[in-house]
């Protein structure tokens, strides 16, 4: 698999086995709020062609996922958030949330 797209020296990587087993159990994707100057459009079009890319059966990058769930954080009270999960001010209530959907499909392993 190619990793060079963003750097001026190739890199070659295969995910191993465990990696890649955890990939196909689930997936978080993130979409910032919005900041000033950054990068994210902050456009309506923009957020809900990444909703529907977070939504199952879409092609070949969701084969292997078992289970989707489009959570919109702002819609459910939590705010500030950027695309280091756990490292914003609320890592704990993303941390709850998450480990309460994990659960909930029987993939939280403690």
């Amino acid at each position: 698999m190619k990793a060079d797209k963003l750097s001026n020296v190739a890199n070659e990587y295969v995910p191993v086995t465990d990696e890649q087993n955890l990939f196909n159990i689930f997936r978080v994707g993130k979409w910032p709020e919005y900041f000033p100057d950054v990068q994210f459009p902050s456009d309506r079009a923009s957020l809900n062609q990444y909703l529907r890319q977070m939504t199952p059966n879409i092609g070949p990058i969701d084969i292997n996922v078992n289970e989707a769930t489009v959570i919109h954080l702002p819609s459910v009270g939590i705010y500030g958030n950027t695309l280091f999960t756990f490292s914003d001010l609320n890592n704990r209530e993303i941390a709850e949330r998450m480990s309460t959907w994990l659960d909930s499909k029987s993939l939280n392993i403690r």
